[in-house]
């Protein structure tokens, strides 16, 4: 049997900026783009702090 769940919109009307960390520069534009953009219409003030440079990855067997 299923459960039935609720979605409850969130409540961002206490939050003054937020802090978006991602190992990668185009991580947050796949994983939550969408989000960041609705939070700053809304007067959020949002930072990135990107964890990698997005140079190149590295696809030798030893490290991975």
């Amino acid at each position: 049997m299923t459960q039935e769940q609720t979605y409850l919109e969130p409540d961002w009307n206490d939050v003054k900026r937020v802090l978006v960390i991602m190992a990668h520069p185009d991580d947050p534009d796949f994983i939550c783009g969408g989000t960041i953009a609705l939070m700053a219409t809304q007067g959020i003030e949002v930072t990135y702090m990107i964890l990698t440079n997005g140079d190149k990855g590295n696809h030798n067997p030893e490290i991975t």
